[in-house]
């Protein structure tokens, strides 16, 4: 009894994502607007075991042509769920545990976030709220917004890191804190630039109350630092690579933030569904806050209000004060009235869908449902409060948490290279090279021409010449021939002339062309035998932002190594 009264926060965090993950553990699978999350999985695991370390190409999604999906697209999601596979489940369960996993964590952050400030009750009420909040139904059984998903981790553990640096004093939290920066990058990097200004408003806040003001600003810059530093193998080649890729359809067509904006009494009141956002008010799916996270937040302020005309407000009050208007904010970002700050703001554009800021609006709103309990004096009222709160998130929003329908599918249907090379590649082309020849879909979209029959089947095409060619090694990021010709011609390798490629025939580098619609990689074949190279290298882009993550990494094990010394000495 005593380890249950002890562990029951735990408990209940294992409860709900029970609850909130069950329905994907039901046989097969589900259909999802974003339906590659498997085989991005599947192309991960081929990447690593050829060799790449960090990945940067995707074996065969990009038509088979080397597209360099790892390079751009936030992958820590993947990463999750490659554990697991590696344990030996299979892709589909991987990815179900993945999700669990994300559920738990999750939930078990943001209960560490509140219960500094509300208790072991009020962590329970939040992580109740954090877990059964629309938006989170959205992004797993609507969307299949797997990355962004992951990132409702790490966003209350950065809060609760620097909040414990401000309130211990101790650099033990650097750690933490350079971790859940670095892990909010990887997760979702366009989340991580949206929660910059609400971290610079909570850090801002942080520093007036400390009392060694230097000592916080130091380490909380060391922290954000080191955990920019751990992945800037990611975002640095994302963000300046960016240029030589098809990106710009996102925020120019179907994904314009303009086609995006929330009508204000969706925040309040939207019907459930499973279709698509849509640039008016009667969207195929809920942009909900959530009645009960909104009335608890109303609530609270209400309480708050009323105590201040008792009593001094104190720190814990300034703090709701303080995600009140955070929740505030984030709801008016997602709405058109909004539009001048979107307008003035380029960076803005890539977030693509003003509605991502309900992720901070569901992070808010479950952290202020937790402080109603400072408001209930006496255990019975506290625990009364505490039951009536979770039974009320669980209740009214449990029943969006499954899937429009299940699929009976297994790992092949997922994996089968063909389909991801055809069917999985025609949902999403946008890091395919940017001059690629491109149409108009039959929906005047943006698509890449090119036609079933022309996804790779070869590692190469003969194009001028009679050239005999025999295949040494076809690797995601490096490809080796032996060739012979009696007269030369032109041989084109079945890769994307993205940068970092290299050719070299006889250990020579040689430059080569890709004049052609798909923009491979097209080599003039001298008379004679040859061996013919070709290799994915860093650019110094890359090679610097690699440096610079192990350089980190190394930083992030000094200061765990230095805080568990002063630790054991001062015991």
């Amino acid at each position: 009894m005593n380890f249950f009264k002890k562990n029951i926060g735990i408990v209940f965090i294992i409860i709900f994502a029970i609850l909130a993950s069950l329905p994907l553990f039901h046989s097969g699978f589900y259909p999802m607007h974003d339906d590659e999350q498997i085989a991005r999985l599947f192309d991960l695991n081929q990447a690593l075991i050829t060799g790449q370390f960090p990945p940067r190409i995707a074996p065969n999604l990009g038509f088979g042509y080397g597209y360099p999906f790892f390079n751009f697209y936030p992958s820590f999601a993947y990463y999750v769920g490659e554990i697991f596979h590696l344990i030996g489940f299979g892709y589909i369960l991987s990815t179900k545990l993945m999700l669990f996993t994300g559920f738990l964590l999750a939930a078990y952050f943001i209960y560490l976030l509140s219960k500094e400030f509300f208790g072991k009750s009020g962590g329970i009420i939040a992580a109740a709220a954090y877990t059964f909040a629309p938006y989170r139904a959205v992004d797993i059984y609507v969307r299949g917004a797997y990355a962004e998903f992951f990132s409702f981790v790490f966003l209350p553990l950065i809060f609760w890191s620097t909040y414990k640096l401000e309130k211990t004093n101790k650099s033990t939290f650097i750690v933490p804190v350079a971790l859940s920066v670095g892990f909010l990058i990887l997760s979702h990097n366009l989340i991580a630039l949206m929660s910059m200004p609400f971290i610079a408003i909570w850090l801002a806040y942080l520093l007036l109350r400390s009392s060694d003001r230097g000592k916080f600003f130091l380490r909380s810059a060391v922290g954000f630092i080191l955990g920019f530093g751990l992945s800037a193998f990611f975002w640095l080649p994302s963000y300046l690579e960016m240029n030589y890729t098809l990106v710009r359809i996102l925020t120019s067509e179907l994904a314009n933030y303009n086609l995006h904006f929330v009508c204000i009494h969706q925040l309040f009141n939207s019907a459930w569904g499973y279709g698509g956002s849509i640039p008016d008010c009667h969207d195929g799916l809920s942009f909900e806050v959530g009645k009960v996270h909104l009335a608890a937040s109303a609530l609270a302020i209400i309480l708050v209000g009323i105590y201040s005309f008792k009593k001094k407000i104190d720190a814990k009050h300034l703090i709701i004060l303080l995600f009140f208007g955070m929740l505030a904010a984030s709801m008016f970002l997602t709405t058109r009235e909004s539009k001048i700050i979107w307008d003035a703001l380029p960076p803005l554009w890539y977030v693509q869908f003003p509605w991502r800021f309900l992720a901070f609006s569901t992070l808010f709103s479950s952290i202020i449902a937790g402080s109603i309990v400072l408001f209930f004096k006496g255990r019975n009222a506290r625990l009364t409060i505490t039951v009536f709160l979770v039974a009320a998130f669980i209740l009214f929003n449990i029943s969006d948490f499954k899937p429009e329908k299940f699929i009976n599918a297994s790992d092949n249907d997922y994996t089968n290279i063909q389909k991801i090379r055809w069917d999985t590649s025609s949902l999403a082309y946008e890091y395919v090279p940017g001059k690629i020849k491109t149409k108009k879909s039959k929906d005047n979209t943006t698509v890449v021409d090119i036609t079933k029959n022309e996804i790779k089947s070869s590692p190469y095409q003969v194009i001028e010449g009679e050239i005999a060619v025999n295949v040494v090694e076809d690797l995601p990021q490096e490809k080796i021939f032996y060739v012979s010709s009696k007269s030369g011609g032109v041989l084109r390798l079945s890769s994307f002339a993205f940068p970092g490629w290299e050719v070299l025939i006889d250990n020579k580098k040689i430059s080569y062309t890709a004049n052609n619609k798909l923009l491979l990689i097209d080599i003039v074949i001298p008379e004679g035998q040859h061996t013919v190279r070709s290799e994915f290298r860093n650019t110094p882009v890359r090679t610097v932002s690699n440096f610079i993550s192990i350089i980190s990494v190394i930083g992030v094990c000094f200061a765990g190594i230095l805080n568990r010394r002063q630790i054991y000495e001062k015991t």
